[in-house]
């Protein structure tokens, strides 16, 4: 079935849902990961220059406890696989802003039709009783291959916690992913042949988000979902996305070395848990990777982002000369008509001056480090963005369609904690400050400072 254009994002969502089966896939301090398989429904659709599975048949739904009232709450649970793991509970706010960096961070990159990471089709934040039912419901159809004790099952002991603290909430973010990610702990052990290329590809994610100005915070290899056989570079060498951006932060660093770059992501302390990753076991892997690639890490990405660089301009040519409106339109909801992504040669500030062994580049196709791109033929570029001979206008609007349903349920949700906090109370008060200091008269803000002063003045000696 398409999506039904007046049916409501939640609808839509909890179809997908109902008939899923619900595997365990990660978890981190900030919430618990898991996948939602169901092969029969494409609500959901998804448009890259690699589409060998345009439906989402895959979501990957994280979980996240919300306390507003009772002090912070841990959870004690054992991931089948995996060590025990120890997540806490979130503050509202803080839950709704990582929604927003993740929208803020796919927009921003997804000029060319390869995000950073994966799009948001639904969210919600939902009351204990809603909660108890929607977790009640996970567990219920949840599909898990090891057989795990009630006592640290991680859906059980969420559950659990839910009927002790009825004041929580709960967080949902549902993202859409094709079929063939998994995290880059389960790729590398799956494959170890090539844990040298998936860890390139996820430090190339990673330096794209450095490159909008953000550090991620938490660049586990749980939060790095990696597609082994994605056509990212010319061949089928594999991809990586990004996800959990609760710990995500905007940096102000300047820095064009790609080793300096590195360092400043295990050398920051993380505002939110003031963890330096450089200690921290999570991150080990990243310093590993610098030791070992040495004096050669630069020339490394250069590489690297000559393949994806001469890969990818080949796609978008050829998506522009065969579908000439799709990236119009898609630039056009990203609001990144300008093309200002690492792709095309974006940086915070300063990029005419930064230096050749800089990853990112104002003007991609007459860099130095760029490769020569061969010319592609329609029958290669169909085999990799259109194998199934799908009506590409029908597919661009179902794109479109699936991220607005994220948009949708995100303005719903963000607008309810607005009214909560009496957010139209505060606006009406800026906004009436700002139109006295935007006045062209002088004197009506002169007066209206003296009488503030005044009654500050007042309050005191009284």
């Amino acid at each position: 079935m398409n999506i039904d254009i007046n049916n409501e994002p939640e609808n839509i969502f909890y179809t997908f849902l109902r008939d899923s089966k619900i595997s365990y896939v990660t978890a981190g301090a900030s919430g618990l990961g898991l996948q939602l398989l169901n092969t029969e429904n494409d609500s959901y659709k998804i448009l890259t220059t690699n589409n060998e599975n345009v439906v989402c048949s895959k979501l990957f739904l994280k979980l996240v406890p919300i306390y507003n009232s009772e002090i912070d709450i841990t959870f004690d649970f054992l991931i089948p696989g995996r060590s025990n793991m120890l997540m806490y509970s979130s503050l509202e706010t803080t839950f709704w802003s990582e929604v927003q960096k993740q929208i803020i961070i796919y927009k921003e990159t997804n000029d060319n039709l390869e995000p950073i990471c994966p799009p948001i089709v639904y969210t919600e934040c939902q009351e204990n009783d809603k909660a108890r039912t929607f977790i009640q419901a996970l567990i219920n159809q949840h599909n898990d291959e090891i057989e795990h004790d009630d006592t640290d099952d991680p859906l059980i002991v969420i559950y659990n916690k839910y009927k002790r603290y009825p004041t929580l909430k709960l967080g949902i973010i549902a993202m859409g992913f094709t079929t063939d990610y998994v995290p880059l702990y389960i790729a590398i052990r799956n494959n170890r042949t090539n844990v040298r290329v998936y860890l390139e590809l996820a430090i190339y994610e990673l330096l794209r988000l450095y490159s909008i100005g953000y550090l991620h915070g938490d660049f586990s290899k749980s939060n790095i979902m990696i597609n082994p056989s994605y056509n990212y570079t010319g061949s089928n060498s594999g991809r990586a996305m990004l996800i959990d951006f609760g710990m995500t932060y905007e940096h102000n660093y300047t820095d064009r070395s790609i080793l300096a770059i590195l360092n400043n992501m295990l050398q920051t302390r993380v505002p939110f848990t003031n963890v330096l990753p450089i200690e921290h076991v999570n991150y080990k892997w990243l310093q590993e990777y610098i030791t070992a690639t040495g004096a050669n890490i630069a020339d490394t990405f250069k590489e690297l982002f000559s393949q994806i660089m001469a890969h990818n301009s080949l796609m978008i040519d050829m998506i522009q000369n065969m579908h000439p409106d799709i990236l119009s339109q898609i630039r056009s909801y990203n609001g990144t008509t300008t093309n200002n992504n690492i792709f095309s040669g974006g940086f915070v500030s300063n990029i005419e001056n930064a230096p050749n062994e800089m990853i990112v580049q104002t003007r991609p196709k007459n860099n130095m480090y760029i490769k020569q791109a061969n010319t592609i033929s329609i029958t290669q570029f169909n085999s990799i963005f259109n194998p199934k001979n799908l009506d590409i206008f029908k597919l661009k609007d179902a794109y479109l369609h699936t991220l607005m349903l994220g948009d949708k349920s995100i303005k719903y949700g963000t607008k309810q904690i607005d009214m909560a906090r009496g957010g139209k109370k505060r606006r009406k008060r800026r906004s009436t400050l700002s139109r006295i200091k935007n006045s062209k008269s002088k004197k009506r803000l002169r007066t209206y400072k003296k009488r503030n002063y005044r009654g500050r003045k007042s309050h005191i000696h009284r």
